[in-house]
């Protein structure tokens, strides 16, 4: 127990207290999460729901600032999760040819546009098939726009109807 009252005292204290008994600390910690674990894991679930924005954030300032080591984590986790991956590369592709057929087509008959037509942005442009069925109709956007709108796509928009049935009946 902490015997100071002010504040400043107090977080010394026990920033020196923790310091002496670290690994103590450590243990207690790594028995409490063993065995609380879906408690623990249900928190850490809500704490990131809730502060996605800044996680991501403060992941992607992290990125910015440690290219390299970026580069190493990413062909790390590659290599170690390589089968996995080009199974399930491989899977997406035979599930949807039409998808494959109408990249491998607007790659050859439709070159990209200067910009972004959604944000303006000169940078990592990609084609947009908002229709798989017409390969050749294709929007050039940005890399971060192209996952907005691959991440709304199953969303209605305002313009969509919505659909006018009860669950009460």
């Amino acid at each position: 127990m902490c015997p100071f009252k002010d504040p400043e005292r107090r977080r010394e204290w026990r920033r020196k207290y923790y310091q002496q008994h670290q690994e103590e600390a450590c243990e207690y910690t790594k028995r409490y999460r063993q065995q609380h674990l879906e408690e623990v894991r249900e928190k850490d679930r809500q704490f990131g729901k809730q502060h996605r924005k800044e996680i991501s954030a403060r992941v992607k300032h992290w990125k910015a600032l440690n290219p390299e080591r970026t580069k190493e984590l990413a062909k790390r986790y590659y290599m170690q999760h390589r089968e996995q991956l080009l199974l399930k590369s491989r899977l997406y592709r035979q599930q949807h040819p039409e998808v494959k057929k109408a990249q491998k087509l607007a790659g050859f008959h439709v070159p990209l546009g200067p910009e972004c037509e959604l944000c303006g942005s000169t940078k990592n442009l990609e084609r947009h098939h908002p229709d798989y069925s017409e390969p050749l109709i294709v929007v050039t956007v940005c890399s971060s726009c192209n996952k907005e709108i691959e991440k709304n796509k199953d969303k209605p928009t305002e313009t969509e109807e919505k659909p006018s049935f009860s669950i009460l009946g």
